[in-house]
This record gives structure tokens, C-alpha cells and sequence, in this order.
């Protein structure tokens, strides 16, 4: 009677872990009643140049952020969520230098499931105005100076214990504002299409994704005067991994890159061609 007890509990520990843990990493969403917070270090390196006249200029940009994040599962199909991050984005601009840093933006954000389809929306609100400082004329903050919306879906298919599918994600970026001066930036969105694979290997998760974004002109309004920022287009490559230490902390890494084409900033400025360096490191609990 005893071992008959013992196998059922066990059973049944097993299979609690098992509804638990969910069969994606690349649409991870908690269960219903249960909460995620993940703590990740971002790593963003941008050895961008523009030439104007003959002359190259160094545009070269390096972010590192450590975000936040929150999700909790109102039933099996949807989930809802906040997350924020934390700073700072040291740009090199000719002979100047300048960092900047503080508390990014507050994104809220849903997450829905039905069959193979998944989908979402996040919106973002800006805590600032951006701030520019005075002696460099560049960025002072890590604020966007505006809201944002992005709507995302995308299928999952399996098969066996490899996960395949594609994602669409569309970001719109609505009016930016300035703290100490009558500029305003509007455009700039953001399309990106994103087929992915990923491997169940049991203690977690790798995968890859490949993505294209395409961004949309943005224009740059001050004094009554607008200036045109063309757009680009522009693909990244990620490799993702995942370990679960344990049945509720889950190790999370990615590393990539983004390849940049030379292309026409505007009239006279020409964006020149460099690769994007992107990694991160952190780590999920899951009650």
C-alpha cells in the first residue's frame, strides 16, 4: 500500500512539473495562476560610421542594460506583464564622447495563445522627455521622450521535440518630445519578420532566429523647420539557449549579431555599412 502511495505522489509531482514547464522558449508564457520574473544583462555594441563631404565620422554607440521583467498567467492562454530597464548608452560622435544613463521606458504587455498561433501587444510610456546635453548635443537620458505601440504574432509548430514557426512584429513609435528645446521627432517603425527554430534537449532549451527589419523614415521637426531621416533595412541573427538549474530558475542566454547595409541618411550624410555585436545573460524564476 505503502509504494502504491509512493507512485502516485511521484506520478503526480510529475506531472504538476510537467504542466508547469512550458514546451517553448521562444513564446514562453507562464501557466494559468503562475508568475515569471526575469532578470537580464543586455549587451549592445554599434560600431557605426557616416560620411558627409568626403569626411567619415565615428558613430559608434555601446548599450549595456539590465532589465526587469514580469509576467503572470491569467489562465492557460493569456498572460499579461511589465517590464523595465535600467542603464546607460555611451555614444562616440567625431571627437565627442558622451553617456548616457537612467531608467528606460515602462512597457506593459499581453500575451495570448489559440492552437498554434501566438500573439501580443505591448505598450510603452516614456518616464521622460529626452534630454540633450548642452555641450555635445547628444542624449542625456535613456527615455524615448514619447509612447510606443507594437503588436506581434506568429505560429509554433512542432515536431518531436524540435519547435518551428515564424513571428511578425510591428513597432510604432508615436511622437517623441525633447525636455529643453522645440524638438519633436515622429516615424521611425519598425517591421520585423522572423522565422525561428528551436531544440528540446530536455534540460531546456537552443535555438536560432533569423530576422529582417525594416524602418520607416522618420522626420525630425524644429523651428518650423523638418528634416527627413531616411529608413533602413537591416537583418539580425540570434542564438538562444536556455538551462533549467532547477524546476522553478531557468538560466537564459543569446548572442548575435546585426548586419547593417551602407545606406543614404539623408540628402548629403551616407550611413556606411557595419555588423551589430548583441549578447545576453540572465536568469528566469518561475511560482
Amino acid at each position: 500500500m505503502k509504494r502504491i502511495s509512493l507512485a502516485v505522489i511521484t506520478l503526480a509531482s510529475a506531472s504538476a512539473l510537467a504542466a508547469g514547464k512550458s514546451n517553448t522558449e521562444y513564446y514562453f508564457q507562464p501557466a494559468s495562476g503562475a508568475q515569471a520574473v526575469e532578470v537580464k544583462y543586455r549587451m549592445d555594441i554599434r560600431p557605426a560610421k557616416s560620411e558627409s563631404a568626403g569626411v567619415t565620422t565615428d558613430e559608434k554607440e555601446e548599450l549595456n542594460d539590465l532589465y526587469l521583467n514580469y509576467t503572470y498567467g491569467l489562465n492557460e492562454n493569456n498572460a499579461v506583464g511589465a517590464e523595465i530597464s535600467l542603464g546607460n548608452d555611451k555614444t562616440f560622435s567625431g571627437t565627442n564622447s558622451h553617456t548616457a544613463t537612467g531608467l528606460g521606458d515602462v512597457h506593459a504587455f499581453y500575451k495570448g495563445i489559440s492552437g498554434i498561433w501566438h500573439y501580443g501587444a505591448d505598450l510603452g510610456v516614456n518616464l521622460n522627455k529626452i534630454k540633450i546635453d548642452s555641450a555635445t548635443t547628444l542624449q542625456d537620458n535613456r527615455s524615448s521622450g514619447g509612447m510606443s505601440v507594437r503588436v506581434d504574432g506568429g505560429v509554433l509548430l512542432t515536431s518531436g521535440e524540435i519547435n518551428y514557426g515564424a513571428s511578425l512584429a510591428y513597432a510604432i513609435p508615436l511622437e517623441r518630445q525633447f525636455d529643453n528645446a522645440d524638438v519633436k521627432i515622429t516615424g521611425g517603425n519598425i517591421l520585423k519578420i522572423a522565422p525561428f527554430v528551436e531544440y528540446n534537449w530536455g534540460m531546456g532549451f537552443v535555438g536560432a532566429e533569423l530576422a529582417y527589419n525594416m524602418v520607416s523614415d522618420s522626420t525630425l521637426k524644429a523651428g518650423g523647420t523638418d528634416t527627413t531621416v531616411k529608413g533602413t533595412s537591416y537583418t539580425t541573427l540570434l542564438a538562444n539557449g536556455s538551462y533549467d538549474f532547477t524546476e522553478t530558475v531557468t538560466g537564459l542566454l543569446s548572442l548575435g549579431m546585426g548586419l547593417h547595409p551602407e545606406h543614404d541618411k539623408d540628402a548629403t550624410t551616407k550611413a556606411k555599412a557595419y555588423t551589430e555585436t548583441i549578447a545576453s545573460l540572465g536568469v528566469r524564476m518561475n511560482f
